[in-house]
């Protein structure tokens, strides 16, 4: 007697769940591998931003966030109260944007962005504008003096809105913090494959022109 069961034109389910989890596995290759590499790749570049920028720190303090360097410069480094213009700057606070301009140039392959954040405390009114107006000389001194690539540089204002210690504030809306008038550079790395962010950079034409 024959045992053998004819199964048909169907392939088994055995085969089918071999079949499946063959294609997972090259999906997951093709997918995932290439996303992990740009990941790597990120953070060796946020590691070599971070380091280059921590050798003999001066006033400024830097930090790794998520994807990105912070680099924190106090206020009564850089302007007088309710000051924003170039000559209204402390001597040592351009001694401190030109060494970190200095920096930035040395590591211009492995960014993408420098965005100068002005921050003010709650004190006074018009501190919006104010913050926007220091990160926008702030920007122009990087650009023309320190003679960083303009395609890498903004600007951005956020005022009071992101106090040092916001549980304080959140505690008490009037409170004052001297803490929180400051400069920071966020520093984004460039990634390596092609993305929207390198087409953005190759729109770009590097010029300081109308700045």
């Amino acid at each position: 007697m024959d045992d053998h069961i004819d199964e048909g034109p169907w392939p088994s389910f055995a085969d089918l769940l071999g079949a499946t989890t063959l294609l997972f596995l090259v999906l997951f290759a093709v997918i995932a591998i290439p996303a992990l590499t740009d990941r790597r790749d990120t953070t060796i570049k946020v590691d070599s931003i971070s380091t280059s920028f921590s050798k003999n720190m001066g006033k400024w303090k830097v930090d790794k966030v998520g994807d990105y360097v912070r680099v924190s410069i106090p206020e009564n480094a850089t302007f007088e109260v309710g000051k924003y213009d170039l000559g209204s700057m402390r001597a040592e606070g351009k001694q401190i944007l030109l060494e970190l301009g200095k920096r930035i140039n040395e590591q211009e392959n492995n960014i993408d962005q420098v965005q100068v954040v002005g921050h003010t405390s709650v004190e006074g009114v018009g501190n919006l504008e104010l913050s926007s107006r220091r990160a926008t000389t702030i920007a122009l001194l990087l650009v023309n003096q320190a003679r960083v690539n303009a395609c890498l540089v903004t600007a951005l204002g956020r005022g009071p809105l992101y106090p040092v210690n916001p549980d304080g504030r959140r505690k008490n809306l009037r409170l004052v913090s001297p803490a929180d008038r400051r400069i920071e550079l966020e520093i984004r790395p460039s990634l390596g494959n092609p993305t929207a962010q390198a087409e953005r950079r190759a729109k770009c034409v590097a010029s300081t022109i109308g700045l």
